[in-house]
């Protein structure tokens, strides 16, 4: 059989196509079973929204022509395959629509005015959705090709309470020719379908064509299927066939019966959390009761009945069956109940282990439970308002689904217990029920799990989901997640993108009840999740558009939603709606542009923002900034920024915020802004925290790429040899002056990929200044000499002639024998390099340089080294793509000789010191980082009122630690950690520390920080820290990717012991996901940071 992959996206507008057809009898499980039956996932697609597309196509006639008409204010999506509008929403149109026939009929004509716009004709569209919920009205128009439905195309209309028309989905499918005159009949595609599985026909369905949309990287065809089911019973199978109408071919397959892993905490009748939880006794709602054989009566709310008899005794019965639930054994006799009741007598109807399993009862009361839970969210919601079929203690194991009509649980098993007894299975799958009906069959598979996980966590008031499946203390899944839709991760299954709903919705939820209060904020994500399916989304990020359309007051998304800025940050970190991002961070000198900022400058700092080509526009932007480091003053905090469009960006250079670089800095070292943005819509608000460089290196570091983000592929090893530089941006900063090559001994600079201007006139002239200066230049980037290779600077002042573009393997060796280059095997591919080996050049050395690289098995020139009135290192591609793997020389190495070949001092720094009162004296222990190799060793000073005086005899190598045996005395010791550079003997580095020795109370003799407790922790945790001098204080907290997410303290502190609590909240106040979070404390010659452990 030839599979043919059938695509699904955003532009199709479709779920997996099977969703289209089926409106009921779609079955969803916790497991998938597997088997030996093929199944067929059909991977997805994501938008083809193009920056540029959507700017052109928003200049169309007819779009000017539809603004004319409605005004400014309308934004539109533009699907660039189709050019039609995905969506378009705005400001809204007046209509007065008051039932399904008047709202057809001005959504017809809208489509009527419209349709060189929506490339639709009405001809072509019958109505498939109408209804009214909340006030609103929701409308589905399915599109229809000579009578024959195509799969995913669809136009949308939503109205607002007052009737405004304020949101148009359109995905017709424009292109669709075909002939629809099959070749194959009805009855072949039969015989094939129920061929392919083994299976039966469906008696309750009939063969039907659909046009499928078929998507390959030239774009997307069309296909005139069958849709034929057929019915396995092993595995378990409702199979939704797609026959080629003209070949027979299975275009594609889906079982109809989704199973998922789910388990949780049981309550109910018997078991209130979990399987292992005491029983409980519970009221029976609403259950069937015979008296004498007479037709049932049920049991109230309360589970309390009555009947009018005659005197004497009556026999009454029942079972676990009711108004909502019918419970069925699967694996013996169902539940009965019979007792002989005395009239005037009240009696209580006990179900125990006598009459009825535990599971049974369980099934019974939880189904009632999350019946009256979906009533009092939506009390028209009516499709499930029936005796519905509970199967327990069916064949299998760690299962239960959802079959369109019934639930099924699975026996005890595979190290499970009965699913029946775990109460949030019990929702979950009745959640599927309610999708099922909620959006017309058309959710994706993703969204009924994610749906059906909310469900049950937000009855529950708890994150996990299937408390107690595989046994105590374990859970299935957690909505307190990272998963990010599409979790291409997991490779988009279905259960793993139905956590980042799960996620999504759990997130928001917290805010709105964090905002709120826990009622009002419930009730409100509760209602914002149900109502939001009435708008029939088949796509997993449609539907978080009728999502925020439930929270909209005027009908226009464009401006915000009531509670966006609770909503939107949750569904932005799941992936499911698009966000402003920082795109730019630059300080510049305010005095002398020179780019650095010196201690004691005024600097400008300008910051930039961007949009996706898919987002709404940002509009009202303001920003305002405070620094975290008394080292950098805010002279101007706050600036106004221009609107961003769709696929644009923007920055405040027209109104830079001010700060001040305090004059006692006296080493280069990055310090932290805060930036907070506020902008409509309101949920675009966001709070960054920006790292800057301030004070002046020896070292400037020149990113001459004009698009690429190359820098930290040069920072991290310098900053690993002890070298902080400084750095210019040319994507940021702009045109670079003379001013920055003043007081720098060395520049670092890289074209990386540039193609063209690698380096241009002005540049060059700057180089020219520079190096006849007596500079010393190391210069990396593929292009240069092929663009320049003819100018008079090339062989001037790079020492160079251009030979050609090479193309030889990505590899390069040093020369044998060179003071530089002796030892250098350069590797060009795998982890730990840039991988932009595109065009290097070969370049052959003249005028008084030498070559001293060429490329590997050739006389190929790959570097020059001129050693005169300036020094330079010039190789002739991206410096960035060495790698280091395979044995072959690193960055960090190469970078170490070429500093010392310019003579830079390569040192190692302290970084942490500790200072202890211990009984023999005063122990010393230190950390370092850097260039160890280059080390040759450490001292150790003690500082006396001013007085140094070394305490080692010899330099202490190998060791971290040293013990003063001559500091007994109460007091104040002030010590010293000295390191010492291996080939010039010279001091590169010390780090101070002060101990307080002696029994003074509350002062502590060292600076420390003390584990968190309680650790684990949920929700706060206090931290404790003892200062030894007073001083400025920082205290932050930190995720895994040394983000930081909040700051506890920056102040100044008194000596003594010091503790403070942490709530779990960012510092926009955010609750923060389950995890392993950092804490740091920096203080005057002191800095620690420990783990803690957050668990939910």
């Amino acid at each position: 059989m030839k599979a043919v992959r059938m695509y699904t996206n955003r532009a199709l507008g479709s779920a997996l196509i099977f969703g289209l057809a089926m409106t009921t009898g779609t079955s969803l499980a916790m497991v998938d079973p597997g088997g030996s039956v093929e199944r067929i996932d059909l991977p997805r697609m994501g938008h083809l929204f193009a920056a540029g597309y959507q700017q052109r196509m928003s200049r169309s006639p007819l779009w000017d022509e539809f603004l004319a008409s409605h005004g400014e204010g309308w934004r539109a999506s533009w699907d660039a395959r189709t050019g039609v509008p995905r969506w378009i929403m705005g400001p809204g149109i007046q209509f007065a629509p008051n039932d399904e026939e008047s709202v057809e009929r001005i959504a017809r004509g809208f489509i009527a005015d419209h349709a060189d716009l929506l490339r639709v004709a009405n001809s072509d569209l019958r109505l498939a959705h109408a209804r009214r919920a909340a006030g609103r009205w929701f409308l589905t128009f399915d599109r229809y090709y000579d009578g024959v439905p195509v799969g995913g195309a669809r136009v949308d209309f939503r109205f607002m309470q007052d009737g405004r028309l304020t949101l148009i989905g359109a995905d017709p499918h424009p292109d669709v020719d075909l002939d629809v005159n099959p070749r194959l009949d009805a009855s072949a595609a039969a015989a094939i379908a129920l061929s392919s599985v083994g299976g039966t026909s469906d008696p309750e369905s009939e063969a039907r064509l659909l046009i499928v949309p078929i998507a390959d990287g030239r774009g997307v065809g069309y296909t005139l299927t069958w849709e034929v089911v057929a019915l396995t019973s092993s595995p378990l199978g409702r199979w939704i066939h797609l026959i080629d109408a003209e070949t027979g071919e299975i275009v594609a397959r889906k079982n109809e019966i989704r199973y998922a892993d789910l388990s949780g905490t049981i309550g109910g009748t018997i078991l209130p959390v979990t399987p292992s939880d005491e029983p409980v006794p519970r009221d029976f709602a609403y259950e069937d009761i015979s008296i004498d054989g007479e037709p049932d009566i049920q049991s109230d709310a309360q589970g309390s009945w009555s009947a009018e008899v005659s005197s004497g005794d009556h026999d009454v019965e029942s079972g676990l069956h009711g108004l909502w639930v019918r419970v069925q054994n699967q694996a013996g006799d169902n539940a009965a109940l019979a007792e002989v009741v005395p009239a005037d007598t009240p009696t209580d109807l006990i179900w125990d282990d006598a009459n009825s399993l535990i599971a049974e009862r369980n099934v019974y009361y939880h189904t009632g439970l999350v019946h009256d839970y979906m009533k009092a969210i939506d009390g028209e919601f009516t499709s499930l308002d029936y005796d519905m079929p509970a199967r327990v203690e069916a064949d299998g194991a760690c299962n239960a689904y959802w079959n369109g009509f019934a639930m099924t649980f699975f026996r005890a098993g595979g190290q499970c217990p009965s699913i029946a007894k775990i109460a949030d299975v019990v929702y979950h799958e009745y959640g599927h029920g309610v999708t099922q009906w909620a959006s017309g069959g058309q959710a994706t598979g993703a969204m009924h799990e994610g749906f059906s996980d909310y469900l049950a966590v937000t009855i529950m008031n708890d994150s996990r989901v299937g408390r107690g499946f595989f046994g105590e203390g374990t859970h299935l899944r957690d909505c307190v997640n990272n998963r990010v839709y599409p979790a291409n991760e997991c490779g988009g299954e279905t259960h793993c993108v139905g956590e980042a709903h799960c996620g999504a919705l759990w997130d928001a939820r917290t805010n709105l009840i964090g905002a709120l209060g826990e009622q009002e904020g419930t009730v409100l994500s509760d209602s914002l999740w149900h109502y939001a399916r009435y708008g029939h989304a088949n796509d997993d990020l449609d539907y978080y558009i009728d999502y925020l359309l439930m929270d909209d007051d005027d009908g226009d998304l464009t401006n915000g939603t009531v509670h966006g800025e609770l909503l939107f940050p949750a569904l932005a970190a799941h992936g499911f709606v698009e966000t402003i991002r920082n795109s730019k961070s630059v300080i510049y000198d305010a005095d002398t542009p020179d780019l650095v900022a010196d201690p004691g400058d005024e600097i400008s700092c300008v910051v930039g923002y961007a949009l996706p080509a898919g987002a709404m526009a940002a509009t009202g932007l303001s920003a305002s900034l405070r620094s975290l480091t008394p080292k950098l003053l805010v002279t101007k905090q706050s600036a106004d920024l221009p609107d961003v469009d769709p696929g644009g960006e923007g920055d405040n250079s027209a109104d830079p915020f001010l700060l001040s670089v305090d004059a006692g800095v006296t080493e280069v070292e990055d310090v932290q802004v805060v930036v907070e943005l506020t902008a409509n819509p309101n949920f675009f608000s966001r709070t960054d925290t920006l790292t800057f460089r301030i004070g002046r290196s020896n070292l400037l570091l020149v990113d001459d790429d004009p698009a690429e983000e190359f820098a930290s592929y040069y920072e991290t090893p310098l900053e690993g040899l002890g070298n902080f530089p400084n750095r210019w941006t040319r994507r940021d900063t702009g045109w670079l002056s003379i001013y920055p090559f003043n007081g720098f001994d060395t520049v670092i600079w890289f074209c990386g990929n540039a193609a063209v201007e690698t380096l241009d006139e002005a540049e060059r002239a700057l180089l020219a200044s520079y190096l006849d200066g007596g500079g010393n230049l190391f210069l990396s980037g593929q292009n240069i000499g092929e663009e320049i290779g003819s100018e008079d600077f090339f062989g001037k002042y790079l020492k160079s002639e251009f030979v050609n573009a090479n193309s030889h393997l990505p590899l390069a060796e040093g020369v044998p024998g060179d003071e530089l280059s002796n030892d250098w095997l350069l590797f060009f591919t795998g982890e730990g390099g840039a991988n932009n080996w595109i065009s290097p050049d070969v370049v052959r050395a003249v005028g008084g340089a030498r070559d001293a690289l060429f490329y590997s098995t050739t006389a190929d020139g790959a570097g020059v080294v001129y050693e005169g009135d300036y020094k330079l290192v010039y190789l002739p591609f991206n410096f960035e793509g060495v790698s280091g793997q395979n044995g072959s020389t690193s960055r960090k190495s190469v970078l170490n000789d070429v500093l010392q070949f310019f003579g830079v001092p390569v040192g190692v720094r302290a970084i942490e010191i500790e200072a202890i009162a211990a009984p023999e004296g005063n122990l010393i222990r230190w950390r370092l980082v850097g260039a160890e190799a280059d080390l040759a060793g450490v001292n150790v000073d003690r500082i006396d009122s001013g007085t140094v005086r070394r305490l080692n005899e010899k330099l202490i190598v190998g060791r971290s630690e040293y013990v003063d045996q001559g500091a007994h005395l109460d007091g104040i010791y002030r010590y010293r950690i000295v390191t010492v550079d291996a080939e010039t003997g010279e001091e590169s580095g010390s780090r101070e520390i002060v101990l307080r020795r002696g029994q003074t109370p509350g002062i502590p003799a060292s600076a420390y920080l003390r584990q968190n407790a309680p650790n684990p922790f949920n929700p706060s945790t206090v931290i404790s820290f003892g200062l030894a001098e007073s001083g400025p204080v920082t205290l932050a907290i930190y995720d895994l990717t040394g983000r930081r997410i909040a700051g506890l303290i920056d102040e100044e502190l008194a000596v003594g012991t010091h503790s403070v609590a942490w709530d779990g909240r960012t510092d926009a106040g955010l609750v923060v996901p389950s995890g392993v979070y950092l804490y740091r404390l920096r203080s005057e010659g002191f800095t620690a940071s420990r783990r803690m452990l957050l668990i939910k």
